[in-house]
């Protein structure tokens, strides 16, 4: 999800490397910001599901974001990233997986530079 945009919530974010990819944690103390971690992230995986196949030179308007979001967005649709969104008591985890090299190098990208890391497994 938007990293911005779940820390705007005051969620505690936390970003998890796994062998095929990366495990976004997003946790809330209060029972208004779990239900606001919760919208905030539901609602950015549908923007990046909605985002059309355009040139990658929108204005991230969920109709056709920037390149990456994009390119990131297409990697979803045609199964190359694959996610799962997981509800929890205080929160909300997102899974993020792929198995190709591009796949992966996309998470990195994503997950890997926005968050500290706490490296897991290999």
């Amino acid at each position: 999800a938007s990293y911005r945009g779940l820390r705007a919530t005051g969620a505690n974010v936390e970003v998890v490397k796994t062998k095929r990819g990366y495990i976004v944690l997003a946790t809330a103390e209060s029972p208004k910001a779990v239900a606001s971690v919760r919208k905030v992230n539901t609602a950015h995986l549908k923007v990046l599901a909605s985002m059309g196949n355009g040139n990658g030179n929108g204005n991230g308007n969920g109709k056709d974001g920037c390149k990456f979001c994009t390119t990131f967005s297409n990697a979803l649709k045609s199964g190359a990233i694959h996610y799962e969104e997981v509800t929890l008591s205080n929160g909300v985890m997102t899974v993020y997986t792929a198995s190709s090299d591009e796949g992966q190098a996309l998470l990195k990208r994503r997950c890997g530079s926005s968050c500290r890391l706490k490296a897991a497994g290999n």
